[in-house]
């Protein structure tokens, strides 16, 4: 009984640190991890402003302050709906906390409530929104 007990607890502990989260300790390191994920026109700043530009409108191009929105990740299985078939993928939301905080920087004259990113690695997605989730607790530390 206590080997299976220990055994148990080796493999949470295992476990959830095989999960752990992303620690930035500096705006380097954030930074860093960003030019990582996202692609080349896309930019963030010491203060929390993001551009995220996925090249179009449908695949995300938006612009925000980190500590604005809430974020929300939507995993989406292989689906019909596309040209053909939607492959797997990671949507990631953001939803204004007040009022209209989204641009697009295509249509700069225009604020959105909220908008939406799809990367279509689900591993990366994922990377993306753990990510972000540790770049806004950043900036709000910091």
């Amino acid at each position: 009984m206590k080997k299976t007990i220990t055994l148990l607890t080796i493999f949470l502990i295992i476990s959830f640190h095989s999960k752990a989260q992303i620690n930035l300790n500096d705006f380097d390191d954030a930074e860093i991890y960003f030019n990582g994920i996202f692609e080349d026109n896309s930019q963030i700043d010491e203060y929390g402003n993001i551009l995220i530009d996925k090249g179009s409108a449908s695949a995300g191009r938006l612009m925000f302050r980190i500590t604005d929105v809430n974020l929300k990740m939507e995993e989406k299985p292989e689906e019909p709906g596309c040209a053909d078939i939607c492959p797997p993928r990671i949507i990631i939301h953001f939803e204004c906390r007040k009022s209209e905080c989204i641009l697009d920087p295509a249509f700069d004259m225009e604020n959105f409530q909220s908008g939406s990113i799809t990367i279509l690695d689900v591993k990366k997605g994922k990377k993306a929104f753990e990510f972000l989730k540790a770049y806004k607790e950043f900036i709000q530390k910091n």
